[in-house]
């Protein structure tokens, strides 16, 4: 009877040990999962964002309703890529905006700006599978 009064206290202090032992490595757990649940909602934010911008090309009223950076920037975020290039002769700024998770099999929106921050030319190109065969 002695043993088991003794022994149950005994137990209760080592399982409480074990669980302190591994608080680190379940905050750890826990902020992954957190973060990957950010990332989700970054993603699907991004998404929403890009469709919102196909809608405009689609719809032809790109330029008109979106006409230099400061526009774009405001209603798309920030772009997937950009890059200086010459086009005509001319210094342009070029971005690209896609799926934020797709790499190949997403639609495209390229969009040039002038160096004063004016859209001059976009190009909307179709994913692979979605291009009609000549």
């Amino acid at each position: 009877m002695k043993k088991t009064i003794l022994l149950c206290p005994s137990l209760g202090i080592l399982s409480g040990c074990a669980k302190v032992a591994h608080v680190n490595e379940l905050l750890t757990l826990k902020s992954l999962s957190d973060n990957q649940t950010q990332q989700q909602q970054y993603v699907k934010s991004e998404n929403k964002k890009f469709e919102k911008l196909l809608e405009v090309v689609k719809k032809g009223r790109l330029a008109e309703d979106f006409p230099n950076q400061q526009a774009f920037l405001k209603a798309f975020g920030e772009p997937i890529f950009t890059k200086d290039v010459q086009k005509d002769g001319q210094a342009l700024q070029k971005w690209l905006y896609r799926y934020t998770s797709k790499l190949k099999d997403s639609p495209k929106v390229y969009l040039y700006f002038s160096s004063s921050g004016r859209l001059v030319h976009y190009e909307y190109m179709e994913p692979p599978e979605n291009k009609k065969e000549n």
